[in-house]
């Protein structure tokens, strides 16, 4: 592309301002045209408005390095004459597990072609008009370390024509931080309207009577943009003064009130000054603390330091540096507080008073400006909501909220609270949620979400899913900005000071547009059931990568994608979503020595099963499409890879790293420096890597045989013949772990690292696991016990164990797949309750009770061996790039009668299996291919 456009933003000195929003556009006169596109990208993302109709969001996720921009058609939506383009840019001043931030910037072209053969640009420079977005409060609550910040927007606050100035601009298109600027390589999400179908209930609510919300982050490490794990040593400290001497409840973290530990929630009081200390000794990713106080009533709150600073608290904090933190190649890693500073804190906390603290503390504190320490938190009011009785009475036809015409909702205003309304969805579902509402100007509408519900007890998993939106005077039709999942949607009115009329509530349910390939049914309902909940809990685990999960984290992890592409391949053939994520992948290695766990991202830590896994989804991607191309722009980032994890054979030859040695919610052995399901998986990736080599021809099969023959080697000294397994680790001290699991047993028979006649003890911790074997602890995890009981030819155990393990989900009216199995010890059965890691059963059916199984990449050659494990009939499609694999049986008297349609060109074939046995023949396509052999040998 021919770029005339710079990157522009508001004329400001600060390059990298703190979740800011702006608005810019540009008026042009433009004749009849023929042709139009838009090309359009912002660090870090935007909205686009053409005449006033909302066009798309984007940018897609990418790396700084390798910047892309969108190229959209706009040609429909121009007309001869005045046309106005607005961009909505927002900057989010700090990394996340989706992007990784530079500087504040947008940069947008319009190439148009006009009806009589000339060429027009319109292209972002200091001629457009640009100004702040005041309405989208910039000071609120961090969502989550993978997401950015909670959304707000102030409807009273959009811009008006006397906010516009000329736009700054900042460097040419390919002159700014941003590399290798090149178009975006997939589709866009669609946009599907989803209606409630139910009211569930109506309530009056109280909100707590006040609560405070720390942005750790910006308060200890205010230039550190990264999403790193960070070390907090800090005591934030306030006077309260009390009318009387009581006990107040109290919600925090560990608080100390006049230097002594506050108990059981409960805040013990004296008339007049109180020191209140919260302590944070923690490590990681807990970016956010908060206090929450349901009564406030007789109680002020100043500042220990400073009474009259707008910001009643004072922060006492240790310089970053004097915080270890720990590193993993050179590269930050899990960071820790010293024991001695910990204790130090704990000390001021315990301070009997304001006076002792700021003079124990010395020049420790510090003054931090309400805004940035405080930002506001609208999930607190709904987190910590009490039901003071049903609204009911305040509603006028609420289900007219069901539906989008002409019908309104009308809510009176509560003396006694605010108005709550909960709708049921009818299922998992994400995207934008959007409403229309007629209000008095300053009514506040939140909206939260959320997956499960047990009566009144919510699961909110301590998760920001939700918005603030504060209306104007009259009509307010409003789109979020942010993709929200769950099912039950709760719409709360705060501040009524009339009635409000709410004509619709909906979402517009956001994924990666797919063609619905593949299919299953059979004579087992719950089957099919299952079946069909594990594909669509897949695609709403699809937007611009594969995603762990719609509504928690909507992060491309790099292990999960692997599973997620071999489902993928199988219901919707969307090979270039696999092929986008495979990239991204591969980008990492500019900057770490073995691909990033999840990407693109700001933090940078290293998980090495997923980058092993990685490398085996090259292979799988290129068996499932045929796609050579790809394959060989990838092929050098598999050897990158592979050679980068070689140096770190270092402990009796196995993979050995002080890094996070995940592999599944379990309790393995797996927080040490040697885990042998590391050394299997990175087995797994040097097999998948010789037939990568073997295909392209390349030269590198000698080193690739040579590593993996001794890495294997340095796995089956390890085990065990007493145990009839591996250990799960080596410990730091050279002492062998006493603890084995199923997970090293399937890896060890998957990736061929069992010793002669090991394999028998391997199938039986698999089947019939010993009591002290680890078993799996997520249907991640399942997925290589699975295709260790395929290679094993043990199918119908695998059909039997999920039939087993996602009965419970069903029992439980589950529309999606939950990222773990239910835990007993929890009221709610997991965290996640849409986790595409968990879509096995879409892998199993089809390979195993349709029998579908490609040989040859791009499915070019197929072989049919349904398993009928119980069932009476079955039918469905695999996906594939020469079109849909279709296989049908069903059992008539002693016959299995297969049907078998596949597309033209695909070389297929009929294999038995041990349970054809129980038949007297077997048919294919009205021809018999196998008959029962008699007891003397003879063939009937």
């Amino acid at each position: 592309m021919e770029w005339r456009a710079q990157w522009i933003w508001t004329d400001t000195p600060d390059r990298h301002p703190h979740n800011e929003t702006v608005i810019v556009r540009r008026v042009c006169e433009l004749p009849a045209i023929t042709r139009a596109t838009l090309a359009l990208t912002a660090d870090s993302v935007y909205r686009l408005f053409i005449n006033g109709r909302w066009v798309e969001d984007g940018p897609c996720r990418s790396w700084p390095g390798h910047f892309q921009y969108d190229v959209l058609d706009v040609t429909a939506l121009l007309r001869p004459g005045e046309n106005e383009i607005v961009i909505a840019a927002r900057h989010f001043g700090m990394s996340t597990f989706h992007r990784v931030p530079l500087e504040a910037g947008l940069l947008a072209q319009l190439d148009v072609t006009a009806a009589d053969g000339r060429t027009l640009c319109i292209a972002t420079d200091e001629r457009w008009q640009a100004a702040r977005g005041a309405a989208h409060i910039a000071d609120t609550a961090r969502v989550s370390i993978q997401m950015d910040q909670e959304e707000w927007y102030d409807a009273r606050l959009a811009v008006t024509d006397a906010d516009w100035a000329p736009a700054k601009a900042y460097y040419p298109a390919q002159g700014g931080p941003w590399q290798d600027l090149h178009p975006r390589d997939v589709r866009f999400l669609t946009r599907e309207p989803i209606y409630p179908i139910r009211v569930c209930g109506t309530s009056v609510v109280n909100v707590p009577a006040q609560h405070f919300t720390f942005d750790l982050k910006r308060i200890c490490f205010p230039e550190d943009r990264s999403a790193n794990g960070c070390a907090f040593a800090v005591v934030l400290a306030t006077v309260l003064e009390s009318v009387t001497a009581r006990e107040m409840p109290v919600h925090g973290g560990a608080l100390y009130c006049n230097g002594a530990p506050v108990e059981n929630g409960m805040l013990p009081l004296r008339a007049g000054e109180n020191l209140l200390a919260m302590v944070v000794n923690s490590t990681g990713h807990q970016y956010v603390a908060e206090v929450v106080f349901p009564v406030w009533d007789g109680l002020t709150a100043r500042n220990p330091l400073q009474p009259e600073d707008e910001n009643p608290w004072l922060v006492i904090d240790q310089p970053g540096e004097l915080c270890a933190v720990s590193t993993v190649a050179g590269y930050p890693g899990r960071p820790a507080v010293s024991e001695e500073i910990a204790a130090a804190m704990l000390a001021l906390a315990q301070q009997p008073d304001a006076v002792a603290l700021c003079a124990a503390a010395g020049p420790l504190c510090r003054q931090v400006p309400r805004a940035v320490m405080l930002p506001k938190d609208a999930y607190l009011d709904f987190r910590h909501r009490r039901v003071a009785r049903s609204a009911d009475d305040l509603l006028t036809d609420p289900t007219a909220l069901l539906a989008d015409n002409q019908a309104w909702t009308t809510v009176q205003p509560a003396a006694d609270g605010d108005v709550e309304v909960c709708l049921d969805l009818g299922k998992e579902v994400v995207g934008y949620l959007t409403f229309e509402l007629d209000a008095p100007a300053g009514t506040v509408a939140d909206a939260h979400m959320i997956e499960y519900r047990v009566g009144a007890r919510l699961q909110h998993t301590g998760h920001r899913n939700g918005f603030r939106y504060i209306c104007h005077e009259g009509v307010n039709h409003f789109v979020s900005t942010r993709r929200r999942a769950g099912r039950y949607l709760f719409l709360t009115l705060r501040g009524m000071t009339g009635p409000v009329r709410v004509r619709t509530v909906s979402l517009l349910q956001a994924t990666y547009p797919v063609e619905h390939r593949g299919t299953f049914r059979c004579s087992d309902s719950a089957l099919t059931r299952i079946w069909e909940i594990s594909a669509y809990t897949l695609r709403l685990c699809m937007e611009d990568t594969f995603t762990d999960c719609p509504l928690y984290e909507q992060t491309l992890w790099v292990g999960d994608a692997r599973n997620e592409a071999l489902y993928n391949a199988i219901c919707y053939g969307a090979d270039d979503l696999t092929l986008r994520c495979l990239r991204l992948t591969a980008q990492s290695l500019d900057h770490l020595p073995v691909t990033g766990c999840q990407v693109p991202s700001g933090w940078d830590i290293l998980l090495p099963a997923w980058s092993f896994l990685w490398g085996i989804e090259v292979w799988d991607h290129y068996f499932a499409s045929g796609d050579r191309a790809a394959l060989e722009e990838l092929y050098p980032a598999v050897i990158k890879n592979l050679r980068g994890a070689e140096p770190y054979c270092t402990d009796r030859g196995l993979f050995s790293i002080p890094a996070w040695n995940l592999f599944d919610w379990a309790p393995i052995d797996q927080d040490h420096c040697t885990v042998l399901h590391n050394s299997l998986f990175l087995l797994g990736a040097l097999q998948t890597a010789r037939q990568c080599c073997a295909a392209l021809g390349a030269a590198d099969g000698p080193w690739l045989t040579a590593f993996h023959d001794r890495l294997r080697a340095a796995v089956l000294a390890l085990w065990d013949d007493a145990k009839g397994s591996y250990p799960d680790a080596i410990h730091e001290d050279g002492t062998v772990s006493a603890k084995t699991s199923q997970h090293t047993s399937a890896l060890a028979l998957l990736y061929d690292a069992l010793p002669a006649g090991a394999e028998t003890a391997a199938v039986r911790d698999l089947l019939d696991p010993p009591a002290a074997v680890t078993r799996i602890g997520s249907p991640f995890a399942l997925q290589y016990v699975m295709e260790a009981l395929e290679k094993s030819g043990r199918d119908a155990d695998a059909v039997r164990i999920v039939r087993e393990l996602w009965q419970g989900m069903l029992d439980a009216d589950a529309t999606t797949c939950w990222e773990t199995f239910p835990n007993p010890d929890s009221y709610f059965p997991t965290r996640s309750h849409c986790h595409a890691w968990s879509s096995a059963p879409v892998y199993v059916f089809n390979r195993t009770i349709l029998g579908i199984r490609p040989i040859a990449p791009g499915a070019a050659e197929v072989v049919v061996s349904p398993h009928p494990c119980g069932l009476t009939r079955a039918e469905g499609a695999s996906a594939s790039p020469c079109g849909d694999l279709w296989v049908a049986w069903r059992i008539e008297g002693e016959t299995l009668a297969i049907t078998v349609g596949m597309p033209p060109g695909v070389q297929w074939r009929v294999a038995p299996n041990a349970e054809w046995a129980a038949f007297r023949e077997v048919t294919v396509n009205g021809k018999v291919v196998y008959e029962k052999t008699l007891a003397d040998g003879r063939n009937r």
